[in-house]
């Protein structure tokens, strides 16, 4: 059986908790100390996502996490376009909904289509771009062998310049160990997202 990582298999439990138990380790909502409050100013303060109001509870390793994670979602040297394509791939096979949900707003936002969006939840995504197609190709082998192949960096290379090659590595990993803190913390959603490989909130869940 393909493992959720491998291009060819489908993703794993579209869940990132065990929905009866509830959170692992609850988001802090509540009596934030003068570090943690400055540390989430960047993700909005006392609005801030329960990803980040669940992570800041190891203040050290947040504040040292948040300026990577900053760069890689708002100041990208990738397009937002080509960021979103790659976070939803991303997110789809490690089968994060909290990941998924939050940035198929963010991948609207940058100019994908809701077809575009649901196609990256399939096996072998049909985008109009063969340089996208190749994009995703590309995440998909750093998600399953952890190495882009040559024949794929070959392809990536005319589009994307060394800063953003590299960058595209990291953008990869970063949101892979994102997507599994999120499952294994169990972050809940903090309000009716769009389920794993769709683009739209089911009405009865509005």
């Amino acid at each position: 059986m393909p493992s959720r990582h491998d291009p060819e298999g489908s993703p794993g439990p579209a869940a990132d908790a065990l929905p009866d138990a509830g959170p692992r380790l609850s988001p802090l909502l509540e009596g934030r100390d003068e570090r943690q409050v400055r540390a989430l100013e960047p993700w909005g303060g006392e609005r801030a996502a329960n990803v980040f109001a669940t992570l800041v509870r190891h203040t050290d390793l947040f504040e040292v996490w948040s300026p990577f994670a900053y760069k890689l979602l708002m100041d990208s040297a990738l397009t937002p376009r080509l960021r979103e394509l790659v976070i939803l791939r991303v997110s789809w096979r490690i089968a994060s909904s909290y990941e998924w949900g939050h940035h198929v707003r963010l991948a609207r936002r940058a100019g994908l289509a809701d077809g575009e969006i649901e196609a990256l939840a399939t096996p072998d995504p049909k985008l109009d771009s063969a340089f996208e197609r190749t994009l995703v190709a590309a995440t998909d082998e750093l998600l399953a062998d952890d190495e882009i192949s040559a024949a794929t960096w070959s392809g990536i290379g005319p589009e994307l310049t060394s800063e953003q090659r590299v960058e595209l590595v990291f953008l990869v990993g970063g949101y892979r160990m994102l997507a599994s803190a999120l499952r294994t913390l169990g972050v809940a959603a903090e309000r009716p997202l769009p389920p794993l490989g769709h683009s739209s909130v089911p009405a009865d869940s509005m």
